[in-house]
C-alpha cells in the first residue's frame, strides 16, 4: 500500500526551499507514496510545476477567481494567520488522514503542524542556520527560542540540510531527533539545462560575475554591488548579473543608480533556467552571510564554474572549507578576491580547477534514497 504523505510550506515561491522540494516531487516513487502538497497561499514560481507532480494540491489560500471568492480568501488568511488557534486551523483547512506529515520549512508551517494532534509521523525539515539566521524569532513566530524548541520536540524527525544546520539544532535547541540530509542537487537535468539558449544577453568579452538568490537583505546583495561597482569603475569590463526576485529590488536598484553602474550591473529578475547563464559565467559569487546550505553553490560547482563565498554554514561545508572554492571572511576580504580573480589569471583558472573537482560530490540519488528511506520508515 502507498504511504500518504503531506507537504506543508508556505508558498512556491522562487526560494531554495521551494526549489529543492519540486526536485523531490519530481523524483519521489509515485508507486511507493501518495502524495500531497498543501501551500498556505497558493502563489509563486514553482506552482505548475508541483501540481504537475503530486496526487493531490490542496491549498489553502487562492486568490485566483472573482470578487467574492478573493474576499473569502482574505478572510481565510485572518483566520490562518491571525484569529484562530492553530489548532482549529489545522483541523478546518489542512488535508487530513495521512501517513506522514512534513512541514518542510522552518517557521510558521512548523509550529502550524505541531498544533495537529493528528496520529501520522512529523517531519520538520531546516533549511536555515538557525543560530545565524533566527528569522523565525525576529519575525515573531514564536515568542521566545524555549517556544520553538518545544515546538520541535512534537517531531518524530528533524530534517537539517547541513551538518552545521544540524550542530545547532542539537547544541542550541537540545535535539536528539535530527538526520542530516543534503539538497538533492541534479547534475544531469543541470548540464542539460545550461546547453539551452540564454535569455539574458551576455558578453563574452567582458568579465562576468553571476549571483543568484532572492532579493533580500540577508543576501547581501547591496555589499556585492558596492564591491563590484568599485570593481568596475577600475575595468568597465567587468559586469554582475544578479537573478532572482524579491522584496529588495526597488533598494537595490537605487543602490545601482547612485553608484552609476547601470550599465555594469544587471538584476534579470527571476529565470526559469538560470543554468544558461551561470555556465556562461567566468565566475560565481555567494554574498550572503546566512546559509543553511547553498543550493546555488552546489549548482555553480556542478557546473564547474569558479566560486567566490562569504564564509558561512552552508557554502564553507560544501566546498569543504576552502577545498573546491575560495572562502571569504568578510566583505573586504570578498572585494580582494573577486579583484584577483578579475586581473590573475592563474588564479581564476585554480578556482575553475578546484570547483570542477568538488561537483563529483553531488549524486541526486544519495539525497533521494534518504528521503525514500525516511518516509518509508515511518
Amino acid at each position: 500500500m502507498k504511504r500518504k504523505v503531506l507537504f506543508l510550506i508556505e508558498s512556491l515561491s522562487g526560494g531554495g526551499a521551494e526549489k529543492v522540494l519540486s526536485v523531490i516531487l519530481h523524483r519521489l516513487d509515485k508507486d511507493l507514496f501518495d502524495i500531497t502538497v498543501c501551500p498556505i497561499v497558493d502563489s509563486g514560481v514553482y506552482r505548475e510545476a508541483v501540481k504537475s507532480c503530486v496526487s493531490s494540491y490542496s491549498p489553502v489560500i487562492c486568490y485566483d477567481g472573482g470578487p467574492i471568492l478573493r474576499a473569502v480568501n482574505r478572510l481565510k488568511y485572518k483566520l490562518v494567520y491571525s484569529w484562530l488557534p492553530l489548532s482549529w486551523v489545522y483541523k478546518l483547512f489542512i488535508p487530513k488522514d495521512n501517513d506522514v506529515e512534513i512541514a518542510f520549512c522552518e517557521g510558521f508551517v512548523t509550529k502550524l503542524l505541531s498544533r495537529s494532534g493528528s496520529k501520522a509521523k512529523k517531519i520538520a525539515w531546516v533549511h536555515t542556520d538557525l543560530a545565524a539566521n533566527p528569522w523565525t524569532l525576529q519575525q515573531g513566530i514564536y515568542g521566545s527560542k524555549e517556544e520553538e524548541r518545544l515546538t520541535y520536540l512534537h517531531y518524530d524527525k528533524v530534517v537539517c540540510v547541513s551538518n552545521a544546520a544540524e550542530a545547532i539544532m542539537r547544541r542550541d535547541y537540545g535535539l536528539d531527533n535530527t538526520v542530516v540530509i543534503y539538497n538533492p542537487v541534479d547534475p544531469e537535468t543541470i548540464h542539460s539545462l545550461s546547453r539551452e539558449n540564454c535569455s539574458v544577453i551576455m558578453d563574452p568579452s567582458c568579465f562576468n560575475i553571476v549571483a543568484v538568490g532572492r532579493l533580500v537583505s540577508k543576501k547581501g546583495f547591496d555589499k556585492l554591488i558596492r564591491i563590484v561597482a568599485d570593481l568596475a569603475a577600475d575595468n568597465p569590463k567587468v559586469h554582475l548579473y544578479i537573478v532572482g526576485e524579491g522584496s529588495d529590488r526597488l533598494r537595490l536598484e537605487g543602490i545601482i543608480t547612485e553608484c552609476e553602474a547601470k550599465d555594469r550591473i544587471h538584476l534579470t529578475g527571476y529565470l526559469a533556467n538560470p543554468y544558461a547563464l551561470m555556465s556562461r559565467a567566468d565566475l560565481y559569487v555567494c554574498p550572503s552571510s546566512v546559509e543553511g546550505f547553498s543550493l546555488t553553490v552546489a549548482e555553480a560547482m556542478v557546473l564547474g564554474i569558479p566560486i567566490v563565498s562569504i564564509n558561512s554554514a552552508g557554502p564553507a561545508e560544501l566546498l569543504d572549507n576552502g577545498r573546491y572554492g575560495e572562502l571569504c571572511g568578510d566583505y573586504g576580504e570578498l572585494s580582494d578576491s573577486l579583484r584577483k580573480a578579475v586581473s590573475d589569471k592563474e588564479f581564476l583558472k585554480d578556482l575553475r580547477q578546484r570547483s570542477g573537482e568538488g561537483k563529483a560530490c553531488f549524486k541526486t540519488d544519495d539525497s533521494l534514497g534518504q528521503i525514500k528511506e525516511l518516509l518509508a520508515e515511518f
